[in-house]
């Protein structure tokens, strides 16, 4: 299995964008306009695991100099259980920086087996209070659970939440319509 970008000229971009749709409620994720103007980003990575042609799964990823932000991470539904998504995962751990990512609070059977996997796998609950802006605006603000591969400060974790308002959400509709920095206290 290989990690290939999957930029929008790749044969692979419409079975990643629907791998994305399906995997992701609208609040979670771009448009389609708004996710080809990311894609324009030198910092974004729109990755797709690929092997023999087919995706496998959806890794889209946020490089910085302080740290990887994993924004989404999907695994095709008929692979998930087999390893697949840990086998991806651990190509991302273990660098020089941390791997940040975030989850829902887990209060369901599906919500504790995803922070379980993450936790099988190395990464930790932060303890930091945080949100998610709804990327297709209308939505509702969600809180949320910063996990990382490591113990993170309270510094880093306002460069990363720093980074999500000012990079991150301007290509989502909520990024268009509001300066939300108030709303997470930095």
């Amino acid at each position: 299995m290989n990690l290939e970008r999957i930029g929008a000229s790749h044969p692979l971009f419409k079975a990643s964008f629907a791998l994305y749709e399906a995997s992701f409620p609208p609040n979670e994720r771009r448009t389609r306009e708004d996710h080809l103007r990311a894609m324009q980003d030198a910092d974004f990575s729109p990755l797709g695991a690929v092997e023999a042609g087919n995706l496998l799964a959806d890794v889209f990823l946020w490089e910085t100099e302080n740290f990887s932000y994993l924004e989404h991470f999907a695994v095709q539904p008929s692979l998930r259980g087999h390893g697949c998504g840990t086998e991806l995962l651990r190509q991302l751990l273990g660098r020089d920086k941390p791997l940040i990512l975030e989850i829902e609070p887990p209060e369901d059977a599906l919500t504790c087996r995803r922070k379980a996997f993450y936790e099988r796998n190395g990464l930790q609950a932060q303890p930091y209070d945080h949100v998610q802006l709804p990327f297709q605006g209308g939505g509702p603000i969600v809180p949320l659970v910063i996990m990382a591969d490591r113990a993170i400060s309270p510094a880093q974790c306002r460069t990363f939440q720093r980074y999500l308002l000012d990079r991150v959400v301007k290509y989502t509709q909520y990024g268009k319509t509001l300066d939300i920095a108030d709303i997470i206290g930095i």
